[in-house]
């Protein structure tokens, strides 16, 4: 080994025992870094100002105590060799190594870096030290157990499995298969920049973030090259049709997120299962990006459409989509054998806004197929008619996917619609406010206060005991407008 001097020494004499400065760190969110840190690794750090930072994610807190967990408690008592922390690019994986590295430093405790084009260095309390080239993982064994920061251009290095180690990594699956099979790994997914105080931190306009997505790194380059972003996100999915593009979707849930670089790039973004840690989720990018796909799909035929349905068994985002598409067409009538049973759902006690039992039987009837689809992009277009299927062009909220009237003299019926793949269903308050909109419409058209009842659309074609709908407090000047709640069955034969 050899010494080094200039910003990596800085670095470790300005955190090595240093745990006031950690503080100050913390408490700020900015973790600054000597001026000349990015040149040595080629890394972007933060916003243009005289020195370097990263700014401290709350992901980046959360990682830290999951790596000292797992170092005292090891993988179910065998002692676990690290993490390869993946996610989608452009979420700051990278940057995550300084913040860690400064807390061990703080701690005192020794600590390997090494990144793609740079020599191995070794933090100590003596200084900063680089390994010479040719050295192995023999050598490292000789050592006392560290931990090691590894951000490899390529593939993970096998020399590094003699330490705790914690690899950042791309999403592609080659750079760290090999690793995961050999030794006890723990595969763990960052989130994307989904946190609040984070967006308010970066985010100067918040309709842009939400036509790009959780990326900060997209977000960025929409400044620059918006056209060119948007370009990229509309190739990605043309060069799949309804069927190809559903195939990725289903490899991507079922094994590896990352399987089709021009999808995961633009169009779906990764973050941890809440209910499974170690397991990942897969959503759309954006509500643009999906509102994309969805025209994809409003030009599919039923009987394509079906079958792609049928090849997800009804699970995961893309099937979501295809599900809503093959629903508006039953509901006006295409197919009525596929419209199955109806039934109200009762509160599991007074208050709670949860609707999950079963009244058998139903008094009420669903309502009539109407005639037609209307496409509306905006409430105040909805026309208070019984003949037509009002759905919104763009999906922009997560309480109804359609609205429908039923007019019998004085009397109107609002039927809300929500239509999707997930037995248990909780909706949102933010859309209360459409709602409400829709209501007083109706007031001044009809003279009369009209009723609303609500309707979860579910792909089954048998009652399921675990079937809820969960309507979220008021908040913000947003209310609830009390009504029935029903399930309608679709009637899937395969599902």
């Amino acid at each position: 080994m050899s010494s080094i001097d200039f910003s990596w020494e800085s670095f470790r004499a300005d955190f090595w025992g240093k745990h006031e400065k950690l503080a100050a760190a913390e408490k700020s969110r900015l973790l600054f870094l000597p001026p000349n840190l990015a040149t040595h690794t080629g890394l972007r750090f933060g916003r243009a100002r005289p020195n370097s930072f990263v700014y401290i994610r709350e992901e980046y807190r959360t990682l830290y105590s999951t790596l000292e967990k797992a170092d005292e408690e090891g993988d179910n008592g065998e002692e676990l060799n690290g993490f390869v922390v993946t996610g989608n690019p452009g979420i700051g994986k990278s940057l995550f190594n300084f913040y860690a590295l400064a807390r061990r430093l703080s701690e005192e405790k020794s600590t390997l870096y090494s990144r793609s084009g740079m020599n191995t260095l070794l933090f100590t309390k003596d200084g900063v030290f680089q390994l010479e080239a040719g050295y192995t993982r023999m050598d490292l064994a000789s050592t006392p157990w560290v931990w090691c920061f590894h951000d490899p251009r390529d593939e993970v290095e096998d020399l590094f499995a003699s330490c705790f180690l914690i690899a950042t990594v791309s999403p592609s699956p080659e750079h760290y298969r090999k690793f995961t099979k050999e030794y006890t790994i723990t595969k763990w997914y960052m989130n994307p920049w989904i946190d609040e105080a984070e967006r308010k931190h970066w985010v100067c306009n918040e309709n842009w973030f939400q036509k790009v997505g959780p990326i900060l790194r997209d977000y960025t380059k929409f400044f620059n090259k918006r056209e060119e972003l948007m370009e990229e996100t509309r190739r990605a999915i043309s060069v799949h049709d309804p069927r190809s593009l559903s195939k990725v979707f289903e490899t991507m849930a079922s094994n590896n997120p990352f399987s089709d670089r021009a999808v995961y790039h633009r169009l779906i973004v990764v973050s941890r299962d809440l209910s499974q840690p170690l397991n990942f989720r897969v959503t759309f990018r954006s509500l643009w990006i999906e509102n994309l796909v969805r025209e994809v799909l409003l030009k599919t035929e039923i009987a394509i459409a079906e079958e792609i349905f049928k090849a997800h068994r009804g699970t995961g985002v893309f099937a979501g989509l295809v599900f809503e598409r093959l629903t508006e067409d039953y509901l006006i009538g295409k197919k009525p054998e596929r419209v199955g049973r109806f039934f109200r759902l009762e509160e599991e006690s007074k208050g709670t806004r949860k609707f999950s039992r079963l009244a058998v039987p139903s008094v009420d009837e669903r309502p009539h197929d109407q005639g037609k689809i209307k496409w509306y992009d905006g409430v105040e277009n909805i026309n208070v008619d019984s003949e037509r299927f009002w759905i919104p062009h763009d999906k922009t909220n997560a309480l109804f996917d359609a609205i429908t009237f039923d007019i019998n003299g004085s009397s109107t019926v609002i039927w809300v619609y929500q239509v999707t793949v997930s037995n248990n269903h909780i909706g949102s308050d933010k859309s209360y406010v459409s709602l409400e909109q829709i209501y007083q419409n109706v007031l001044q058209v009809t003279k009369q206060p009209p009723i609303v009842r609500y309707v979860l659309v579910l792909p089954r074609s048998n009652p399921s005991a675990s079937i809820s709908w969960k309507f979220p407090a008021d908040e913000d000047g947003c209310r609830w407008i009390q009504g029935d709640v029903y399930v309608q069955f679709i009637s899937l034969s395969h599902y």
